[in-house]
């Protein structure tokens, strides 16, 4: 039996919608998104982090040279609409010029995984992402590490010459 002629179009243009449907909900999930602050406009960093080799917790001041390396181990990134239970790597506390803050919560995947993060003004305000890579993460955060360490003025006990 022959469809008439007035049904196939109604048909091709229900197929039409579904096949443009489900191409703009894939496409959104899997578009390149940049949802961090420009460093320009932040102020200061605090990181924390789990640090695999030292078996610890190391929280440090970022000097903000060492942020766009950060950033680049974050990036590119994509919205995840459906996270999984991460284990947590560590987070960065930021303040922007303007007194707000931005938080990143840093996370570490499997071996071979994209890395991920979520980001947001508040840790109620987040939104989560995947990209990046968890093993370049980790090593920019130790870099920033000892970048820190070596910048810190050793504390003089009093009376000592400078």
């Amino acid at each position: 039996m022959k469809a008439s002629p007035r049904r196939r179009p109604t048909w091709l243009l229900a197929a039409a919608v579904a096949i443009a449907a489900w191409i703009g909900c894939r496409t959104s999930r899997t578009t390149a998104v940049d949802p961090l602050p420009a460093i320009a406009e932040v102020r200061s960093v605090t990181a924390r982090f789990f640090d695999p080799d030292a078996g610890r917790d190391v929280q440090f001041g970022v000097p903000l040279d060492r942020l766009p390396s950060i950033y680049a181990a974050l990036l590119p990134a994509t919205v995840d609409e459906q996270p999984a239970k991460w284990t947590a790597l560590g987070e960065l506390e930021m303040t922007l010029h303007d007194g707000r803050p931005f938080r990143i919560d840093l996370y570490h995947l499997r071996p071979g995984e994209d890395g991920a993060f979520s980001a947001g003004e508040t840790y109620e305000r987040r939104t989560y992402y995947r990209g990046g890579s968890s093993p370049r993460l980790v090593e920019a955060l130790r870099e920033a590490h000892a970048a820190a360490s070596q910048a810190r003025t050793p504390i003089q006990p009093q009376g000592a010459p400078r």
